[in-house]
Order: C-alpha cells, then structure tokens, then sequence
C-alpha cells in the first residue's frame, strides 16, 4: 500500500494556519470554497419575471397558430370555391362559405386579442 501524503498547502492545512492565526472561525468566502472542492455546493437561482415572460411567449405562439389557422382557412375556402359540385347557398359553395366564416371569426379573435393586450407583447 502506498501512502499518499498530504501538501502543506492543502485546503485543510490552510484552514488550520488561519484558525490558529486569527483565533477564530473561517470567513465565509472559505466555507463556500471548501463545499465547493467537496462537490456539495448548491446554488439557487430565482429569475425575476420569468412566469411573465413565459405567458407572453404562450401568448405570441397562440396568436401565431391562429394566424396560420386563419390563412389555411382563407386557401382551403378559395379552393372549395372553384370546386362545382356539393351543397350550395344562394349559388356559392356551402363549406367554402364556412370556411370563410370561419377565418372571419379567426381573424377577428385574433385582432381582439392584440387590441386588448395594447400591442405590448
């Protein structure tokens, strides 16, 4: 078996010198550097309005995914349109009226929506 010895210099040699030295405990800073070399320390972050910005990103991708929503509607519509055949309303295709129905009200929620939050997001 070999025995390993240990430096003069090491962290625990130190905190003896400068217990002994100074007749007191070790400052702070030397707490925190001997968790760290033991792997035991802990570091808690708290971000400020990170809740906040997390509702802002969900709320720019739902309005996103409306809008993509709304533009499906309005080529999907425009397709069924030049499509003869199929249920009619007063001479135009009954589901690409629905479909334009639909964007309408899309579009509408979608301006709503960035109306009442002020432009802000």
């Amino acid at each position: 078996m070999v025995a390993v010895r240990q430096s003069p210099w090491s962290l625990g040699a130190v905190t003896a010198i400068v217990r002994n030295a100074m007749g007191c405990e070790l400052d702070p800073d030397f707490r925190l550097l001997r968790a760290a070399r033991r792997g035991r320390l802990e570091i808690h972050i708290d971000v400020t309005h990170l809740k906040r910005v997390g509702n802002q990103l969900d709320s720019a991708a739902d309005r996103r995914v409306i809008g993509i929503v709304v533009a499906a509607l309005i080529v999907g519509s425009s397709i069924v349109m030049t499509v003869p055949g199929g249920p009619t309303l007063p001479g135009l295709p009954f589901f690409g009226l629905l479909g334009f129905v639909g964007a309408v009200i899309g579009s509408l929620w979608l301006l709503l929506s960035i109306w009442r939050s002020g432009g802000k997001e």
